[in-house]
Formats: structure tokens, C-alpha cells, sequence
């Protein structure tokens, strides 16, 4: 199999570096841009889920399509349209969770956590579409926020969820709004591509 790689580089990690091999021309410090790194972890995800009973791979589609493939199209459509539409001033800004994050991810919703986590990666596809145009886009990604769908936490839930914040409470919608207010005043170019977490330093 290695006769098989000309340019190679294989490590292996421990708590240390334990093993090292390059082959061809290979130095210590070339980089290779690679491609699709995170499918097998979106697979992985998707198996975890079919595991637990919450997703079944004979009819998956209905649910992958509402949770996942609608809302991703709907984005895609919306950036189009800005970028033939909008007015020089007008951004788009997409809202990402950190139910998305590594020690976050909600295991009761997977396909909402999986939709959350394409935000980051559709705001920075979306700014090099934008950019021939000179529109924007930013994303904001929150944590559990006392509106929506979280006013059904049970009164613990909130309480557990209120004492991961710095602040020991939960952002109200308001508070929320402000927020997005605050970056959408924002008029440099440079924050397009970005997503911004704005948690109040919420611990996972």
C-alpha cells in the first residue's frame, strides 16, 4: 500500500507524536488542501442516529429533506436572489446554534444539529458567491435562547441550561435581536465568511 503512495505523509498521535514516515517529496512542512474531511464524520453522525432508533435508513428521506435539504435550498435561493436583487447595502445573515458544537450536539434532535452545523460552512461558500456582487453574509450562532421552541423546557432544563452561562440566565429574544441589530450595522466587508458565536461564554 505504500509502494502505492508516492508523495505521502503518516503520523500517528498519542499523548505525543509516536511515529512519523515521509515519503517522496514530502517535507516537514508541505501542505495539501483536502477535500471532503468531514463526510465521514456526517456519516458517522447519520449511523449514530440510526442506531438509536430516531432514523431509519428504508425511509429517511422525508426527514433528511424537511430538516436538512429544504432549509439548504431555501438559503442557497436566498443568496441568489441577493446577489441579482439586492441592494448595494443588503446582507444575508444565517442563525447557527451551538447544539452544533462537539459537547453540544442534541441527540434528540440530529437532523436539527446537523442542520445547524452546515451554517459556518454555507456562510463561507456563500461570501465567495456574493463577493463579484459586493454583498455580504454572516452568520451568528447562539445558545439556548428563552423563546421558541425552548420555552417547552421543562423549568430544570432552563435552570441547568442558565447555569452554563457566565451570566447565570438565558438570553431572552430581545436580547437575541440585539444582537443580530449590532451585526447588521457592522458595514465592512471583512465580516462576510464570518460566523460569529455570541453565547455570553456558555460553557458546553
Amino acid at each position: 500500500m505504500f509502494l502505492e503512495c508516492p508523495n505521502a505523509k503518516f503520523f500517528i498521535f498519542g499523548i505525543r507524536q509516536l511515529f512519523r514516515l515521509d515519503l517522496g517529496n514530502i517535507a516537514s512542512q508541505t501542505e495539501y488542501p483536502v477535500a471532503s474531511a468531514s463526510k465521514w464524520l456526517a456519516a458517522a453522525l447519520v449511523m449514530t442516529v440510526v442506531d438509536q432508533g430516531l432514523l431509519s435508513l428504508d425511509e429517511p428521506e422525508t426527514a433528511v429533506e424537511f430538516n436538512v435539504g429544504n432549509p439548504l435550498v431555501e438559503m442557497i435561493r436566498l443568496g441568489q436572489m441577493l446577489k441579482r436583487r439586492g441592494t448595494p447595502t443588503a446582507q444575508m445573515l444565517l442563525i447557527g446554534s451551538t447544539a452544533a458544537l462537539p459537547g453540544r450536539h442534541n441527540y434528540r434532535m440530529p437532523l436539527y444539529t446537523l442542520a445547524k452545523a452546515l451554517v459556518p460552512e454555507l456562510v463561507r461558500i456563500l461570501a465567495v458567491e456574493l463577493a463579484a456582487s459586493g454583498h455580504r453574509i454572516t452568520g451568528v450562532v447562539f445558545d439556548v435562547i428563552e423563546a421558541g421552541m425552548n420555552q417547552r423546557l421543562s423549568a430544570a432544563a432552563k435552570v441547568a441550561h442558565a447555569d452554563r452561562s457566565p451570566a447565570g440566565k438565558l438570553p431572552s429574544a430581545d436580547d437575541a435581536a440585539a444582537q443580530l441589530e449590532w451585526v447588521l450595522a457592522n458595514p465592512g466587508w471583512l465580516v462576510s465568511g464570518a460566523t460569529i458565536t455570541l453565547s455570553g461564554g456558555a460553557l458546553p
